[in-house]
């Protein structure tokens, strides 16, 4: 009874710890480990994800340039588009704060001159939650890389059923004559080898492209979202418009009508 109480208490004393981090990233381009308690009309405030029992911080609005929350969302301020106290947390189809690059296997978000890195969950929850495009281009090629497995693992399924079977075959019928019923089981045993290894051989060489493009397709799914982001910029951007002039002069031969484009 005693060690199951020290063991509740124990996961009492260290539920506090299993919030989730949040990433603050200063217009110094500091990047605070916290968990974020609240986004005042002024002040942020947030505890030490990395300290146990934190006091409380507090930061100035004016000194932050985004909040990358554990859950995929971002903050974004200093940002003439947004608004963050009508709109502090960006949902489909936000603003979307800037390019992603991906490096070694990371992934960095660079907003406003700064760089975040971005581990492949925390990636898949940014893009499910700003860009529904790039989240569906990843799970089409998730799901076909997934069929490419199961293609292929039953092709090799079919390979290592049919060799026996076609060996066991052939031995019977080398074993009996040809009246024989062994000798007519073989020949099924043999047939039947060969159809599970060719549909075996057939299944493995299609799940070939099915893995080569959906892996491919699923590491570059940020390409999709800059795509997005570049297209966003380009709207954003403000359009020249031309001027269109009119010009009337009147001589002694008449009335004469200009317009410049």
């Amino acid at each position: 009874m005693k060690r199951i109480f020290v063991f509740l208490l124990g996961i009492v004393l260290t539920l506090p710890m299993l919030r989730a981090q949040d990433v603050i990233v200063t217009s110094g381009a500091n990047r605070i480990n916290a968990t974020v308690i609240e986004v005042g009309d002024k002040e942020i405030s947030y505890k030490l994800y990395d300290v146990p029992d934190s006091r409380l911080f507090t930061i100035s609005k004016e000194d932050v340039v985004t909040i990358l929350l554990e859950n995929g969302k971002v903050l974004v301020f200093g940002n003439p588009c947004v608004q963050p106290e009508t709109d502090p947390i960006l949902e489909v189809h936000p603003i979307l704060p800037g390019a992603i690059t991906k490096q070694d296997g990371d992934y960095f978000l660079n907003a406003g001159g700064v760089t975040t890195k971005l581990s492949e969950d925390a990636y898949l929850r940014f893009i499910a939650n700003n860009c529904p495009e790039a989240w569906q281009s990843y799970q089409k090629a998730d799901h076909l890389w997934s069929l490419g497995w199961r293609f292929f693992g039953s092709g090799m399924a079919g390979l290592v059923l049919g060799a026996p079977v076609w060996g066991a075959g052939v031995v019977l019928e080398s074993k009996a004559n040809s009246n024989q019923p062994q000798f007519y089981y073989g020949t099924g045993m043999r047939y039947a080898g060969i159809i599970l290894m060719a549909a075996g051989g057939a299944l493995t060489v299609a799940s070939i492209p099915m893995l080569s493009v959906g892996q491919h397709r699923r590491k570059n799914s940020h390409e999709v979202y800059n795509a997005c982001y570049l297209e966003q910029q380009h709207i954003s951007a403000p359009q020249e418009t031309s001027q269109v002039s009119l010009n009337v002069q009147v001589s002694g031969d008449g009335v004469g009508v200009a317009v410049r484009f």
